[in-house]
C-alpha cells in the first residue's frame, strides 16, 4: 500500500482525504507532563496547531500569534538572558513561573472549547495575558512565598525590564502590570518585615544598579526608535 494510505470501509483511501471528510479540527494535543517548563513549549504547541489544522483540512488557520511572537520569545529571553542576572531565589522563581505558565496554558486548552479558543486569536492572547498573574505570583502553586512577589526589588526590575516596551503598553500589558501591583501591595501588607528588608536592600545596594539598569533600557529604546525613524526615511 502507498505511504500516506490506509485502508477504510475496505478500500484504500489517502489519510489526509479521510481526515478532511471526517475531523472539523482535533483537540490541542496534551503536552507530556513531565516535560512542562520546557523551554521548546511554545514551538510544539505551535507545530501541534499546524499539524492538526492540516489534517483537519484547515491549511489556512492561523495558530495563535502568542505561541511564537510572545511566549516563544520570551521563555528564551528570560531564560539565555535575564536568568543569569537574577539571586539565587530569582532564578528558581524563573524555573517554577515557566513551568506555571505552562500548566495554566494545558489546563484551558485541556476545556471542550480549547480548539475554538486556538482558532480566535484575540481570544486565545486575552486568556494568555490573564494567565501570567497567577503564573508569576505562583497562585498556579498555592504558595505566593515562592512567587514573584516574595523577590526583592532589583529581581522585580530585571523580570520588569526583559519584555519589550511594545508588549507592555498595550492593553492587556498594562492590566498585567496593574494586577500585579495590587496584588504585591496586598502582599506587602501581610509581609511587613519581608517588605522592611526588601527596602533596606533598595536604599543600601540597589538603587543605583536599579537606576543605571532603568536608565539603560531607556537609552537602548530610543536607540531602536532612532533606527525604526532611520530605516523608515531610507524606505528600508
Amino acid at each position: 500500500m502507498p505511504e500516506g494510505e490506509i485502508y477504510f470501509n475496505g478500500s484504500p483511501a489517502k489519510i489526509v482525504e479521510l481526515a478532511k471528510r471526517h475531523i472539523k479540527h482535533f483537540n490541542p494535543t496534551a503536552y507530556p507532563e513531565e516535560k512542562l517548563g520546557d523551554i521548546n513549549y511554545y514551538r510544539w504547541r505551535y507545530d501541534d496547531f499546524n499539524v492538526r489544522a492540516g489534517l483537519a483540512g484547515k491549511e489556512n488557520a492561523s495558530a495563535p500569534e502568542y505561541y511564537l511572537n510572545y511566549g516563544d520569545k520570551y521563555i528564551r529571553r528570560f531564560t539565555f538572558e535575564t536568568y543569569f542576572k537574577l539571586s539565587s531565589k530569582g532564578k528558581k522563581w524563573l524555573v517554577l513561573a515557566r513551568k506555571n505558565l505552562q500548566i495554566e496554558m494545558e489546563n484551558r486548552l485541556k476545556q471542550k472549547d480549547g480548539k475554538e479558543l486556538e482558532l480566535n486569536n484575540s481570544a486565545f492572547q486575552k486568556f494568555a495575558f490573564d494567565s501570567h498573574v497567577p503564573a508569576y505570583i505562583n497562585k498556579t502553586g498555592n504558595n505566593l512565598n515562592l512567587g514573584m512577589l516574595a523577590l526583592d526589588f532589583l529581581d522585580k526590575t530585571y523580570i520588569a525590564l526583559t519584555p519589550d516596551t511594545k508588549d507592555l503598553i498595550p492593553p492587556l500589558g498594562i492590566k498585567q502590570a496593574e494586577d500585579i501591583v495590587v496584588e504585591q501591595t496586598k502582599y506587602y501588607d501581610t509581609h511587613r518585615a519581608l517588605f522592611v528588608k526588601h527596602l533596606l536592600k533598595y536604599c543600601f545596594y540597589q538603587k543605583e544598579v536599579i537606576k543605571k539598569e532603568v536608565i539603560k533600557r531607556g537609552a537602548q529604546e530610543l536607540e531602536k526608535l532612532i533606527r525604526k525613524m532611520i530605516r523608515k526615511s531610507a524606505g528600508l
